[in-house]
């Protein structure tokens, strides 16, 4: 995919709909693959973005891209290029974007062409984890670009158009990715090993939890208990009280003083 914006472009840039006025045009050389229409918008600053796609396209060794702007007012401040190809990385894309201006003062509008230098390299993206392979390209600068025929202010309306050129060349050379998927049989082992320790720990966390609990469930009934022996001496004590005014002798086992009770308590305090 390719844009191309035309900074303070002079002239008109949208025709109908989304399609670009028709005096701009473009000539393809070198390029295979299905292009779809390009489409133009003009931008609230004044500038006019050319957009335009290719699916599956290839170049064999060279190729380009000719844009014209075939209008007396057809100029502008600067060129901005941005081009996307997919990379051979699944799901990847590679980009470049690349702007030249004018000297100061003046603007492109001419017969010579302002021509912009793109290198493609071939990319291999190679996954032995399921034993396929992909290929794409990888977008970089060539050089500077080439400043095509440039006019002052007053200079304009002379009966020029407009023209841009984009190179796209082949690099001889190209970039390997390798993806390898090792599993070795230690690694192995020791994944194993670590499945292994993480389910006992997963369990002893487990049992921990169940110990707390019972251990917390023991105490309270021990408390109970605790309250229970005191409630029975201290209802022991009063009936020795009460007794203690009868002649009568008392026909059960109880605890009859006040060290006794004591000593009682501090007997559930120590085992309890």
């Amino acid at each position: 995919m390719m844009s191309v914006t035309l900074k303070n472009y002079g002239s008109t840039c949208v025709g109908n709909g989304d399609l670009c006025f028709q005096a701009i045009f473009y000539e393809i050389n070198g390029i295979t693959g299905t292009w779809s229409r390009e489409r133009c918008q003009a931008m609230s600053n004044g500038d006019c973005q050319i957009s335009m796609r290719c699916e599956d396209c290839s170049i064999k060794y060279e190729g380009s891209i000719a844009f014209t702007m075939d209008d007396t007012n057809a100029y502008t401040s600067g060129y901005t290029i941005n081009f996307t190809s997919t990379s051979s990385i699944p799901g990847k894309t590679s980009s470049y974007q690349t702007s030249v201006l004018p000297s100061q003062n003046y603007v492109f509008l001419g017969t010579t062409p302002t021509t912009i230098y793109f290198t493609m390299i071939p990319s291999f993206y190679i996954d032995k984890s399921n034993d396929a392979n992909y290929t794409g390209y990888h977008v970089t600068l060539e050089k500077l670009p080439d400043k095509g025929s440039q006019l002052k202010s007053y200079e304009l309306g002379m009966g020029f158009s407009n023209y841009l050129s984009v190179v796209l060349s082949i690099d001889n050379n190209g970039l390997v990715t390798t993806r390898n998927y090792n599993q070795t049989l230690v690694v192995l082992i020791a994944t194993l090993i670590g499945s292994v320790f993480g389910i006992l720990s997963a369990v002893g966390g487990a049992m921990r939890l169940v110990e707390k609990r019972w251990i917390k469930y023991k105490k309270k009934l021990k408390l109970k208990s605790y309250s229970i022996g005191v409630e029975s001496i201290q209802n022991t004590e009063i009936g020795s009280i009460r007794r203690s005014g009868s002649r009568s002798e008392p026909d059960t086992c109880m605890i009859s003083s006040d060290e006794e009770l004591n000593k009682f308590k501090l007997f559930l305090n120590k085992y309890f």
